[in-house]
């Protein structure tokens, strides 16, 4: 775990701001800067029990005594070999002892100083911890009473094992005067092979960021700022293209889910904000700011980050993101899109929490908005049908139309525009949303894709149509729902990517139409374009029919799973399932590339589509004498043709709009041009005669 206190370059700089803006936005903005007071260290003495016995209930109170137990200071635990003090498992280690128990005081001489108190744990596997008798918090352990024999509900690894989880206590938990902290470690089964306590809490005279700040919903001229604080408090955001902060917008409500929108704003404009309490700054310096999207049918490009399946808290996890972000660089990330079964097992706030928002995406999150589509895992806690639960109240989705498509009134399945692309969300959890509301989503589906009028459009959603990871969209009800039901209406539209989670794993079809039934049916009928959408033989999706879809599974965000016996599916072009990794899609005009980076960071699959304008040649419709060398290309290129006779002949060159770019007439049999002063991408090299017309594609790289 990271010091709470830092003080360096960054340090000074955030005082110098927070300085700056209590200076120019006095009386509305009032900054006051309090060091928590620690109550118990991380690594201090505890009193502990590990004979495998069951204390009941008395060991959890002051009154109990514990002069029999031993003390050591933390780490406390065995088989990991970073404890300071290692427990006993018993006498097997074929049926170690589940439970180890865990006390340590503190004193409190003034307890109207503290507006709240902040926890860090770490647990392997389970915990549950009290404050003088009363349980404040547990930790991967089943609701209902513990006993010495209950296990915790999943085995931890990874991160999940070596991250302290942060916790956000009520300042009524404590008292003036000595309190004591009982903590019970569970394992998840009797063969673990390792255990680990350690503690520190902290006693905060201000209010704290719990969560956040992270971004949601936005247009041209309007976002919304989330955040959530350790105790009820006011609502402030500073914003402007500048660290002056010219505007701001307040809300003396007391909350501890704080959501404000951002109005008037320009579009495709750079702000930075910062998010406030009544007693000083939470979060804000150079580094949190947003960009507002252009203005719909804006052709520019466009980065999209994007998988699902990945909160679960591991290592790989981290390092899923890290590879994302050296592939980025110092490039802006528009847009994420997460895929559903965003934190493990069950969609919890907490498992958000300590799986998503933590030690995780902040740095992201608080500079691009993030969408969603809810996974089957939400589902524990969260309803599609009524939009109830953990995964609905913290996120904010565009249900009335307001980012551009039609409204769907529901933020279960909705759309919105971003530059010239139309983004889809649906719910394909169709088991649980019900026939009738399912019906209304193709129903509006149908209105949204008939009303936009962008160039692209991305429809995401969790189950995918074609898999056989440790789904067989054969078999998975979901899954054929929305093969038989859904992808036919996406195909009706021209849809041009359609992304995925669910299984842990990574596939990609060619381009695709009509392919809904079992896999067994699948035919060379149903590929568009068999090639393998990587330069040079990117996919061609040509007016006025666009035909073709790709469909792409990006779920190894932070798991991978067994896949099927028959894997992988015979619609899939490239298929993964030992790599983590997420997609990174770019949308530049008329060309589309996604590319799946592993956690190693490195490219394992690309594929590109290009939408253009049919500008009336057949190609190759005479003897294929015409070539060209090198293709791709990065600046001189030589057109040779063999059939060159002593008459006229005539070249010209076309974009992927059939714009006319030049022509010139051709003298010889072969001849040299330079592009290095075109933009990358497709041209289209068409000569003609009197009797005859051929054409070529040449593919200019940077």
């Amino acid at each position: 775990m990271k010091s709470d206190c830092t003080f360096g370059k960054k340090a000074i700089a955030t005082f110098f701001l927070k300085f700056i803006i209590a200076i120019n936005l006095i009386p509305f903005f009032c900054y006051s800067i309090n060091d928590p007071d620690t109550l118990i260290h991380q690594g201090s003495v505890w009193k502990y029990l590990d004979d495998g016995s069951n204390q009941g209930t008395l060991w959890r109170f002051a009154s109990f005594s514990d002069s029999a137990w031993a003390s050591g200071p933390a780490e406390f635990g065995y088989g990991d070999n970073d404890e300071a003090t290692v427990v006993s498992y018993g006498p097997t280690d074929t049926n170690k002892y589940i439970t180890t128990y865990f006390r340590s005081t503190f004193n409190v001489s003034n307890i109207s100083l503290y507006k709240g108190l902040r926890m860090y744990l770490k647990r392997d596997d389970g915990a549950v911890v009290y404050f003088n008798g009363t349980e404040v918090y547990r930790s991967n352990m089943p609701d209902g009473t513990i006993s010495d024999t209950t296990l915790s509900s999943i085995a931890i690894s990874g991160g999940a094992e070596t991250d302290f989880i942060r916790v956000f206590l009520d300042i009524s938990t404590i008292v003036n005067g000595n309190n004591l902290v009982a903590v019970e470690i569970h394992q998840a089964d009797v063969t673990s092979s390792d255990i680990s306590f350690n503690f520190s809490l902290l006693a905060d005279t201000d209010a704290q960021i719990s969560r956040g700040p992270y971004l949601q919903q936005s247009t041209p001229n309007s976002i919304y700022v989330r955040w959530s604080t350790s105790i009820p408090e006011v609502s402030k955001v500073f914003y402007g293209t500048s660290l002056a902060y010219t505007d701001s917008v307040y809300d003396s409500s007391l909350t501890y889910v704080h959501e404000v929108q951002l109005t008037g704003l320009s579009a495709n404009t750079k702000y930075y904000y910062a998010v406030n309490s009544s007693s000083g700054l939470l979060a804000g310096d150079a580094e949190t700011f947003f960009k507002t999207p252009p203005l719909p049918e804006t052709i520019q490009p466009v980065r999209i980050w994007t998988m699902g399946d990945f909160g679960t808290g591991n290592v790989e996890q981290n390092q899923v993101r890290d590879a994302y972000y050296n592939y980025r660089g110092s490039d802006y990330t528009d847009l994420i899109l997460w895929l559903g079964d965003n934190a493990y097992p069950s969609g919890t706030d907490e498992q958000y929490s300590y799986n998503v928002f933590t030690n995780h995406y902040e740095s992201i999150l608080e500079k691009s908005v993030v969408y969603s589509t809810m996974g089957n895992h939400e589902l524990f806690f969260s309803s599609a049908v009524n939009q109830t639960g953990p995964y609905y109240d913290m996120f904010t989705f565009p249900k009335n139309g307001e980012a551009g498509g039609v409204a769907s009134g529901t933020e279960a399945y909705y759309s919105f525009d971003y530059a010239n692309i139309h983004f889809v969300c649906l719910e394909s959890n169709i088991d649980s949303f019900g026939s009738a509301n399912t019906n209304a989503m193709i129903t509006w589906l149908n209105a949204d894709l008939t009303a936009t009028t962008q160039h692209w459009t991305i429809v995401y959603l969790h189950c995918p149509p074609y898999s056989r990871g440790y789904h067989d969209s054969d078999i998975y009800p979901d899954m054929i729902y929305v093969r038989e039901n859904i992808v036919p209406v996406l195909e009706s539209y021209r849809v041009d990517l359609v992304l995925s989670g669910h299984d842990h794993d990574y596939e990609r079809s060619y381009l695709l139409n009509g392919h809904y039934g079992l896999s067994s049916t699948f035919n060379t009928a149903m590929i568009v374009d068999s090639g393998s959408g990587a330069a040079p033989e990117f996919y061609d999706k040509v007016s006025p029919n666009y035909l073709g879809t790709v469909y792409a599974v990006v779920g190894c965000g932070g798991g991978l799973e067994e896949v099927q016996t028959t894997w992988p599916h015979p619609a899939m072009f490239s298929s993964f399932d030992n790599f983590y990794g997420s997609m990174a899609i770019d949308v530049n005009g008329d060309t589309l590339t996604g590319r799946f980076i592993t956690k190693d960071s490195i490219v394992a699959d690309e594929f590109s589509i290009l939408k253009h304008g049919h500008i009336g040649i057949n190609e190759n419709n005479n003897k294929n004498s015409l070539k060209v060398f090198p293709n791709p290309c990065i600046d001189k290129v030589n057109l040779y043709y063999a059939e060159f006779q002593k008459q006229k002949v005539n070249a010209t060159v076309y974009d992927m709009m059939g714009k006319n770019i030049f022509s010139f007439d051709i003298v010889n049999n072969i001849s040299e041009f330079d592009l290095k002063d075109f933009p990358t991408g497709i041209y289209l090299f068409k000569i003609s005669g009197e009797d005859f017309l051929e054409s070529v594609r040449v593919v200019k790289l940077n």
